[in-house]
């Protein structure tokens, strides 16, 4: 009689191990599925951010410190004309973070969406750079040298 039971007893063991383990398997291979792809950015959908904000949200015009079309004339803020894509959504991105505190790029960033960024990184990699001119010939010596040594 205590075979049965003990025989009994290590069948149902077995099941719900043999369950835990299907349960377990299956999670783990879900995590293991690459999220959704995200879809599409629209660069159309980019323009009218950058170029009119978004009052409802209380989210001013990129332009009004980026200049039009991404080329700021501002010495403070840099131009994002012609920048890669997943660059200026890196920085978008990076705004919203500790690494990255700005006073006024975190506040705005904090507003976006993830859809608004990349919309925002996609029309901006098709603008056309308007080339500047430094005017002060000691900042260009020293960027000279940055760029050909580093900092």
């Amino acid at each position: 009689m205590n075979r049965v039971s003990v025989s009994s007893a290590n069948a149902v063991f077995m099941k719900s191990l043999l369950l835990a383990t299907l349960a377990f398997g299956s999670a783990a291979a879900t995590a293991a599925q690459p999220a959704a792809v995200a879809a599409k950015a629209d660069p159309a959908k980019g323009a009218t951010l950058y170029e009119s904000g978004d009052t409802a949200r209380g989210l001013p015009a990129c332009l009004s410190c980026h200049g039009a079309n991404g080329n700021s004339t501002i010495v403070a803020n840099p131009k994002l004309s012609a920048q890669f894509e997943a660059y200026t959504h890196k920085q978008l991105v990076d705004f919203t973070t500790p690494q990255r505190n700005n006073p006024v790029m975190t506040t705005y960033a904090k507003m976006l969406t993830e859809e608004d960024k990349r919309n925002i990184a996609a029309y901006l990699a098709v603008q056309k750079v308007k080339p500047g001119a430094a005017k002060n010939k000691d900042t260009v010596q020293w960027g000279k040298a940055i760029y050909r040594g580093g900092i």
